[in-house]
Parts: C-alpha cells; sequence; structure tokens
C-alpha cells in the first residue's frame, strides 16, 4: 500500500467508521455484528486497496462491502438456527424423541450433554434469547470467543443428541 494508499484509507476509517457501524445495524439488528461488519469491510478494502482507493465512490464501494457481509452474516445466522436442537414439535422433523416430549424434557436433554457452563450460555442465548453482547460479558469472553464457543456448543448437541 502506498503511502497516499494509507493516509486515504485512515481519513476515511476515522470519518465513516461509525456512520457505517449505524448502515450495518439496519441489516443486522445487533451493534455488536454490526462492528464485527464494518470491520471486516474495512478489511476487504485493504486486501483490495487498489480496487477500493479507484473506485469513484469509495463510501458506496464500503457500503456494497458492507452488504455482502451482512448477507453472509444473515446466512450464518440462519444456518446455525436450522442446525439448533429443535425446541417446540412445531419444529419437529425428522427427530427420534417421542413427538410429544414436552420443552422441559428437551432442555433437560441438551442440560445432560452440556457442562454446567455450556447450558448457561445456551440458555441464555437460545431459550432466553438474550443480546449477545450481555451474555458474552457476563462470561468474561471476547466477542469472538462467544461466537466460538455458542457454535462448539450447538455442535456439541447435534453430534450428541441421538446417543
Amino acid at each position: 500500500m502506498t503511502q497516499e494508499q494509507n493516509t486515504f484509507f485512515d481519513n476515511i476509517y476515522a470519518e465513516q467508521f461509525e456512520n457505517l457501524v449505524g448502515y450495518a445495524y439496519r441489516f443486522l439488528w445487533d451493534w455488536d455484528d454490526a462492528r464485527v461488519a464494518v470491520q471486516e469491510a474495512f478489511l476487504t478494502g485493504i486486501i483490495k486497496i487498489d480496487e477500493f482507493y479507484s473506485s469513484e465512490s469509495p463510501i458506496g464501494w464500503l457500503k456494497k462491502t458492507i452488504q455482502f457481509t451482512t448477507s453472509n452474516m444473515n446466512r450464518a445466522r440462519k444456518i446455525r438456527r436450522e442446525r439448533l436442537v429443535p425446541l417446540d414439535e412445531a419444529n419437529v422433523q425428522n427427530a427420534t424423541y417421542d413427538r410429544y416430549e414436552g420443552i422441559n424434557t428437551i432442555t433437560a436433554r441438551c442440560a445432560e450433554i452440556l457442562s454446567p457452563e455450556e447450558y448457561a450460555i445456551f440458555e441464555a442465548t437460545i431459550l432466553a434469547g438474550e443480546p449477545a453482547s450481555k451474555v458474552y460479558e457476563r462470561f468474561g469472553l471476547s466477542y469472538d470467543a462467544f461466537r466460538k464457543r455458542l457454535n462448539r456448543i450447538l455442535t456439541k448437541l447435534q453430534k450428541n443428541w441421538n446417543t
């Protein structure tokens, strides 16, 4: 990256970061995820600095990149939701348990599979629907560590549900 490109990038980052977080929030409805999306867009801007620097509208270029990033993030959220253990009869399709099993039995099964800390994170995030920012702060985790932990929890439930 040339000195001129570096200055260009630093100025846009300083001037537009917060505005772009607000833009990304419209797609994600989560401030932490919006900040991550904007950071990823700026990272893409560094990787593709020649394209970014020479674009007619650098802000438009960033907004388009944010749209792709937030779309991918929402797609990943949807996949995680679909991989989740079904929690009510309306979502049950190919589950191996009795269809009349209640939510208490299902959550008890989740508690058997997960460690107490994993279950507490699962309960707060998935069952209670608390915002991610509150959950990861309560457990003393960074945002990335929380996302990894939640992904491992969901994978563990999926792998161990029928055993």
